[in-house]
């Protein structure tokens, strides 16, 4: 998630624990703006690098004190945790995985057919 939704839900237990019970069963995992913010909450980036949109730099610091936020990153990937800067660099994201999933011929594809233009 990301947006203004996901920043409403950063003290909502429930969906904090949902969150982390449901990343600890996938084998990746990618958030989109301001759904950092969710995963910071759960511990998620401890450790890690991780970016949000650039209004949410300073909250991401908040809600994840103990990783590395980066600002001017379209995304970040570290292994099973990616996250993205805003709607726009979730697509470049998102087309990463499909070139780590699928291989980059499929994610050029993918992009193609999307009209999409990788920066």
């Amino acid at each position: 998630p990301g947006g203004k939704g996901a920043e409403q839900l950063i003290d909502h237990c429930p969906t904090i624990e949902w969150v982390k019970q449901t990343a600890g069963e996938a084998s990746l995992v990618l958030s989109v703006c301001t759904g950092a913010l969710l995963l910071g909450k759960a511990n998620l980036l401890d450790g890690l690098k991780a970016t949000t949109h650039h209004a949410c730099l300073d909250l991401l610091r908040d809600c994840a004190p103990a990783a590395q936020i980066l600002s001017g990153e379209r995304f970040t990937d570290n292994g099973t945790v990616i996250t993205s800067a805003g709607v726009s660099s979730g697509i470049d994201a998102s087309l990463h995985v499909v070139s780590r999933l699928r291989g980059e011929e499929i994610a050029l594809k993918t992009a193609e057919n999307m009209e999409y233009r990788l920066v």
